[in-house]
């Protein structure tokens, strides 16, 4: 039998779990209720009902606000746990800026190359954490090489950026929830850092001018990603082209032919014009999808030389 203090406990668990879900799938609810301190009609009738969600264990739990939004008493709790949620997520710049000093400080290795490698990785996944406001982010190994070119003009190679994660995973610093795919960006490697207790009380202006010194870095991820989004598409565009023709060649045309005329006169009749273009033969009709590859090959995209303003703003939002 659960005494009242121990209900309250739970209760008060269940109601950050549900608005730290919330945060990520229902924002603009959220927004609202910071707002005006109220929920909406709509908020009250999702908190009514339980949502499936993924925890840090990869386990699924039905999750649901354990006071009725109807009441007072749960319009205040709810109003209350977003406003500490929405507090503590403004504070993660401050973790991460206080987790790069500690691990600098703490987590050395006898090879003086490698622990400066392990140093640049781990304020790598912190600068973008701290960015994005996530303690959680999606980080390629193409991306994490592109921020150490942009920031400290190095670049290390996939084994020591394996091995480097390994290391602080060891150590504590970071938790790898998921390994990406070498050339597969749909899989980047979802990597969760783990804030310190420490005596280290880092300024506002201190974690500030950290994350300025290196924004440059976020940009050029921010690019490449974009890049690489572009390119992405653009192949699955040539991939549904080539099935379209490889199906016409073997089953006709995927479409019936219109029947085409000049425009009649009055009283006239309509006349099927003459076919004048001499249908392509097999072996040409690959040479021009081989062509088109080519040539899709050697355009490059606006983001792969420098992404525009618009493009920079909508990153940095």
């Amino acid at each position: 039998m659960l005494t009242r203090k121990q209900r309250r406990e739970r209760e008060k668990a269940k109601a950050y779990a549900w608005v730290a879900y919330m945060f990520t799938h229902e924002s603009e609810e959220i927004k609202r209720l910071l707002k005006y301190g109220t929920p909406s009609d709509r908020l009250i009738r999702l908190a009514a009902r339980s949502r499936k969600m993924v925890v840090a264990s990869g386990e699924k739990k039905k999750v649901f606000f354990p006071v009725s939004l109807n009441k007072s008493a749960g319009q205040k709790m709810i109003f209350k746990v977003a406003q500490d949620i929405d507090t503590y997520i403004k504070t993660i710049p401050v973790q991460a800026y206080e987790l790069v000093q500690h691990v600098k400080e703490n987590v050395t290795h006898r090879r003086k190359d490698t622990q400066a490698n392990l140093h640049i990785v781990a304020e790598a996944i912190a600068h973008r954490a701290a960015s994005e406001f996530k303690h959680e982010v999606l980080f390629a190994f193409d991306s994490i090489n592109t921020w150490i070119k942009a920031v400290y003009q190095r670049e290390l190679g996939y084994l020591t950026l394996r091995k480097c994660l390994e290391l602080l995973e060891s150590a504590g610093i970071l938790k790898i929830r998921e390994w990406g795919v070498r050339g597969n960006r749909a899989k980047c490697t979802k990597i969760e850092i783990v804030p310190v207790t420490s005596k280290l009380t880092a300024l506002i202006s201190k974690v500030d001018i950290w994350v300025d010194s290196a924004i440059h870095g976020m940009m050029a991820v921010y690019a490449r990603e974009s890049t690489t989004r572009q390119d992405v598409l653009e192949g699955r565009f040539h991939h549904y082209a080539a099935e379209l023709l490889a199906k016409e060649l073997s089953d006709g045309p995927a479409w019936p032919e219109l029947v085409t005329g000049h425009f009649p006169a009055k009283r006239d009749k309509l006349v099927q014009a003459e076919e004048v273009s001499a249908s392509m033969t097999f072996e040409e009709m690959l040479y021009e999808i081989q062509n088109d590859l080519r040539v899709g090959e050697l355009v490059h995209s606006v983001q792969a030389n420098g992404f525009s303003r618009a493009s920079s703003n909508a990153a940095i939002r």
